[in-house]
C-alpha cells in the first residue's frame, strides 16, 4: 500500500479534514474496537434475553442489558490497555515486577470506566420509544422531536467515547510521567486529537 503521509505537524483540523489520515486512523481503530463490541453485543443480547417474563418495563430492562454489555465491553478493553502499558514498560528498560505493576494500575483504571461503555450499549442497542409522553398523553414523535432525539444521542455519544478515550490515554501516559496533569493533556493537541477520533469511532 502507499507510504504513510507524516502529519505529526499538522493541526488537529488539518488531519480532521484530510481524507488519507482518517482512512488510516480508522484502519488501525476497527480492529480494535471489534472485540469489546463484540463483548457488548453478546453482554446486552443474553442478559436482555435471559430477563423477558420478569415482568420489566422495556426500560430497565435495556439498562440492565446494557449494563451487561458495558462490563463485557470493559473487561476486554481494561486488560488489553493495561497488557499494551505492560508491552510498553518492559519496551522501555523496566523489570518485569516494575511493568506488570504498572500494567495492573492501568487495567484498575480503566475498569472504573465502565460506565461510558454501559451508556453506549444503551445508546446502540436499546430500542427507541414508538411513544413520548407530551401535555397530550402518549403520542407518537414528530418528525422534529425524532431528528432531535437522534441528535441527542448522537452528541452524547460523541462526548462519552470523547472523555473515555482521553482518559484512558492520560492512565497510561501517567505511567511515564507521574507528574501529568489531566487537564494539562486533554487540553494539549495530542489529548484533543485523542478525544476527537474517540467521539468519532
Amino acid at each position: 500500500g502507499a507510504p504513510k503521509k507524516d502529519m505529526s505537524q499538522h493541526s488537529l483540523l488539518e488531519k480532521l479534514t484530510d481524507f488519507d489520515y482518517m482512512v488510516n486512523a480508522g484502519a488501525e481503530q476497527i480492529p480494535l474496537m471489534l472485540p469489546m463490541v463484540g463483548a457488548s453485543a453478546l453482554g446486552y443480547s443474553a442478559v436482555s434475553g435471559a430477563l423477558k417474563g420478569f415482568g420489566l418495563s422495556t426500560k430497565a430492562r435495556a439498562a440492565l442489558a446494557a449494563t451487561a454489555g458495558g462490563f463485557g465491553s470493559r473487561l476486554v478493553e481494561a486488560n488489553m490497555e493495561g497488557y499494551s502499558v505492560f508491552q510498553e514498560k518492559l519496551k522501555s528498560g523496566a523489570d518485569w515486577q516494575e511493568a506488570y505493576d504498572a500494567g495492573k494500575n492501568v487495567r484498575n483504571k480503566n475498569a472504573a470506566l465502565m460506565i461510558f461503555d454501559s451508556f453506549q450499549t444503551y445508546i446502540a442497542f436499546a430500542k427507541q420509544p414508538k411513544l413520548l409522553m407530551t401535555s397530550k398523553g402518549y403520542q407518537k414523535p414528530t418528525a422534529m422531536q425524532g431528528a432531535l432525539t437522534k441528535g441527542l444521542d448522537l452528541g452524547l455519544t460523541f462526548a462519552s467515547g470523547a472523555s473515555e478515550e482521553v482518559l484512558q490515554e492520560y492512565f497510561a501516559e501517567s505511567e511515564f510521567n507521574p507528574m501529568l496533569n489531566l487537564v494539562d493533556f486533554a487540553t494539549s493537541e495530542q489529548g484533543l486529537e485523542i478525544g476527537m477520533m474517540g467521539g468519532i469511532m
